[in-house]
């Protein structure tokens, strides 16, 4: 049986590595501590629609990176944050990014303007752009941005940041900022078939023994 389940363990490692080597990383998204507004939580500001979401409260939004096609997807949703612990109605997001630098280890630069995007509640769609803080205009990167002091945040933090701008010359703070972890890689159906098989000829051959 000892023998069957060292099997079974090593089968898991070879798919877990297997899915691992598709370079698609995927990050659950959470509100950054060190928002620009301590009243709201903050996950993307824009000043120019006069409105603040947030990640957590409700919303679910997670960020796909493949560094491959060198491309990312935010996509969920997120509660509108009105202040005070005090929130609105859940928005659907998607933004996209392409032409990506590729950093390593799942982190990546926008170094060209090609974010694009919405946020919308029913026929209600707010528009996200790009644009830059003077040297690249998204960033996903594991060095812990603005988390000191933070409690429970450590310097290898992953944290997004990126600059919208749909129109020029919009002015005020219009920007992501987040906590990103990265989501567990579930196995494949066929994968956990597999395993119950070899466990369960295992059982069969120890009750033979028997």
């Amino acid at each position: 049986m000892f023998k069957t389940l060292k099997l079974a363990a090593a089968l898991v490692l070879g798919l877990s590595a297997t899915s691992a080597s598709a370079a698609t990383f995927t990050y659950d998204l959470f509100d950054h501590p060190d928002g620009a507004l301590s009243a709201f939580d903050y996950g993307l500001r824009l000043d120019y629609y006069e409105r603040i979401f947030s990640f957590e409260n409700g919303g679910d939004a997670q960020l796909v990176y493949n560094d491959a096609d060198r491309t990312a997807t935010i996509s969920g949703t997120m509660r509108e944050s009105l202040g005070n612990g005090l929130f609105g109605e859940l928005w659907s997001i998607v933004y996209s990014l392409t032409g990506l630098t590729d950093l390593g280890g799942g982190a990546f630069r926008s170094e060209t303007s090609s974010g694009s995007g919405s946020i919308s509640l029913g026929m209600t769609s707010l528009l996200l752009g790009t644009k830059s803080n003077g040297s690249y205009y998204f960033e996903l990167d594991d060095d812990g941005y603005r988390l000191g002091g933070h409690a429970g945040f450590s310097s290898d933090t992953f944290v997004g940041r990126g600059w919208v701008d749909p129109y020029p010359n919009l002015g005020g703070a219009n920007d992501f900022l987040f906590v990103a972890e990265l989501a567990p890689v579930p196995l494949p159906a066929g994968a956990w078939l597999l395993l119950s098989g070899i466990l369960g000829f295992g059982v069969m051959k120890r009750r033979q023994r028997g």
